[in-house]
Order: structure tokens, then sequence, then C-alpha cells
């Protein structure tokens, strides 16, 4: 049983449930995070004398006689462990602790652990991180892209009014570089052809390219897709190479970068959805 509580940049930061007719002596947090692959979180840095090779130093490492602090400030608005509900029964790890695992049980903390034994499940829970796995992304991500952030290349009934024609806007000049779609244009080329009709619109079925494959992946190098221009019917007549490649932001969130050429006709676009 685990449940997790909190995460930063790092780790993730769970309560994981200890087995029924276990004692929390010394060393029982850190056996019991690694049986569901996770490590104890240790007090504090390695000058604290509660932390051991047993457990993992983490960001909340800053409190050695006080664990659960750092913890609790995060999840319950600064108030204590004992007065965060979401500890209770939370135990953690302190090495070398004569009255074993510091715990919050009732309005008690740290609760001596060699005196808890558990008798039932979600009793008791022992305090555990997991470093977060970090994807690296294509040094690409790193480099110069432009921006398209033209509305009419959404791909939404609302932009299937009026239609610019070869004179207003020459995709074929396209210059061939890096590009990211964003704001009003939609985030992502599309992946099939359009569902709209008419030859008087862009980002209709007549018009609007779309990438034949996948998506690469975050962490993967650039890859060459086809996009596919449909005409008279038929959904790829017309085709050109592009570079794409996953990218991460700092609050997580993926986009993608499109290496582009012009066109092969003025009147084929690149749309977004």
């Amino acid at each position: 049983m685990k449940d997790c509580l909190h995460e930063d940049d790092s780790f993730q930061y769970c309560k994981v449930g200890v087995k029924p007719g276990t004692t929390l002596t010394s060393g029982t947090v850190a056996e019991t995070c690694q049986e569901v692959g996770m490590e104890a979180v240790c007090p504090g840095d390695e000058g604290c004398k509660y932390s051991s090779e047993n457990c993992t130093v983490t960001n909340l490492s800053t409190k050695c006689f006080a664990p659960l602090y750092p913890l609790s400030r995060k999840i319950c608005n600064g108030r204590s462990p004992k007065d965060c509900p979401a500890l209770q029964g939370v135990f953690s790890h302190m090495e070398g602790l004569s009255g074993g695992e510091c715990g919050v049980v009732g309005d008690k903390w740290c609760f001596r652990g060699k005196t808890t034994t558990v008798t039932s499940p979600r009793q008791y829970y022992a305090y555990c991180a997991a470093k977060k796995e970090v994807k690296k992304q294509s040094n690409q991500c790193l480099l110069p892209y432009s921006t398209l952030e033209d509305d009419w290349r959404k791909l939404e009934e609302s932009n299937m009014a009026v239609g610019k024609t070869c004179n207003d806007y020459f995709e074929s000049y396209f210059k061939k570089q890096w590009y990211r779609f964003s704001g009003a244009a939609g985030t992502q080329i599309l992946t099939s052809p359009s569902p709209f009709s008419g030859y008087n619109q862009e980002c209709t079925r007549e018009h609007a390219g779309w990438l034949s494959g996948e998506h690469p992946s975050l962490g993967e190098e650039p890859v060459t897709r086809k996009i596919c221009f449909p005409y008279s019917g038929q959904d790829c007549p017309y085709t050109v190479e592009a570079q794409v490649v996953a990218c991460g932001e700092d609050d997580g969130n993926i986009f993608y970068l499109y290496e582009l050429p012009p066109t092969p006709h003025c009147s084929f676009y690149y749309c977004a959805e």
C-alpha cells in the first residue's frame, strides 16, 4: 500500500504501509521502502547522525532531529507533523535512535517505534521517496526556433469561413527551419487528413498537410517523417520530408519542434490542432 503525498523536481514522497506484525525498530522504515522499490528519506545530509547508507538524501532532508517537519510544512500549510492529518501513523528513518523509528501517533511526535507493533493494514506507514526519472531531451530543443502563432492554422470549424489565396500567403516560399506551433495556431501538426472540406479555406482536406507516422517520444533525437498533402481525393499524392523532435518544458509539458520545408504548392498549408 502506497500513498504519495508530495513531489518536487527530483523526488516523489510517499507513505508505504508497514506489514502487520512488524515492530517499528530501527531499520524498519528502510526495509519497508525497499520492498516497494523506494528508499527511506534521510533526516539530514551526511552530517546528520541519524542518516545512514540505508536512506537517501532528498530536498526535504533538512531537519536532522525532526525529519517529518519539512514534509508537513509542504503538505499541511506549515503545521507540525502531529497537526498534519496526512502524516498520522507515518514513521521516518532515524538510524540509531534509542526509541526506534520516529513517528506520528495521535498527538505525539516523535512517538517511539520500538514500542509500536503493526496490528492491521494501513495502520502505520514508512516515509519513503523515489527519485524521479529525468528524461534528457535532444540538444535540438535548446537551439533557436521560430514560432507559428497564426490563428488560421488552427483546425477549427470557425476558421473555415474565409480563406487565403496563393497571392495572400506563399507557404511554398516557407523558409526551411525549425518551427513550433503555439498559441492560437494550436500545438502540433495534424496527424491525419483534415475532416473539413473546401477549396476556399486553408486547413481543409484539400490544403492542409498532415504528419504520416507517430510523433517521437521525449528523449529521442529528431526523426524523419513524411508530411502528406491530399489532392483530388487522394490522401498523400504530394509529400515533403520533415524532421520532428519532442521537447520538454519546466512544468513537465511536452511540445514538438518541426523542421519544415516549403510546401509543394502555394495552396498547401501547415495546420495544427
